[in-house]
């Protein structure tokens, strides 16, 4: 079972990396300020408030501490609770993913030195998100992260027959503490 992130206001993951997602917002969810996704100032988006060109009315953070050797499948077509605390919160497409493979010096509470994760093929109704038509898959080393986003009105489409997302924890012997932050619409 996933638990929610609400305090998730920054993910910034590696001194080198300076990855962040803020989410620079008052509740519900941002509709006074924005939110923004950088990467060492070199990649920006920012999305405003609503479903159209770099637009977003729902932000959904979630904990998965995977055990070892496991897996979680994540149904985005499912209702989630977002950072407003709304649990029946769905998408119907995904403008923005960040999955993080936390450590000890990231989250002192549930971070460990799991080995990887690997996370897309669900086998059955595979969210295709940035994916491409091969239905790939990603890995992520402890510490580090994986970040996708457009700022197309359509965003990926999520729904029935492409709502699946699949993380598998690679290691044998320790559990994988897994951020999920998801940024989309749910028209």
């Amino acid at each position: 079972m996933a638990n929610p992130l609400p305090n998730l206001m920054n993910c910034h993951v590696q001194p080198g990396l300076n990855a962040s997602c803020d989410v620079l917002s008052s509740t519900p969810l941002f509709p006074q300020k924005p939110v923004v996704l950088t990467i060492n100032q070199v990649a920006r988006i920012i999305f405003n408030y609503g479903t159209g060109l770099r637009q977003a009315n729902q932000v959904v953070a979630l904990l998965e501490l995977i055990p070892a050797s496991s897996n979680v499948v994540i149904d985005l077509a499912s209702a989630l609770t977002n950072l407003a605390g709304d649990s029946a919160a769905t998408f119907a497409s995904i403008k923005a993913m960040l999955v993080m493979l936390l450590n000890p010096q990231q989250d002192s509470v549930n971070g460990t030195a799991a080995s990887s994760i690997t996370f897309g093929n669900a086998m059955a109704n595979q969210a295709r998100l940035f994916f491409g038509p091969l239905l790939g898959e990603h890995d992520v080393e402890n510490g580090g992260f994986y970040l996708a986003a457009t700022p197309s009105a359509a965003g990926r489409g999520v729904g029935v027959g492409n709502q699946n997302l699949m993380i598998v924890n690679n290691d044998a012997g320790l559990v994988a503490a897994t951020a999920v932050v998801f940024f989309g619409s749910d028209h």
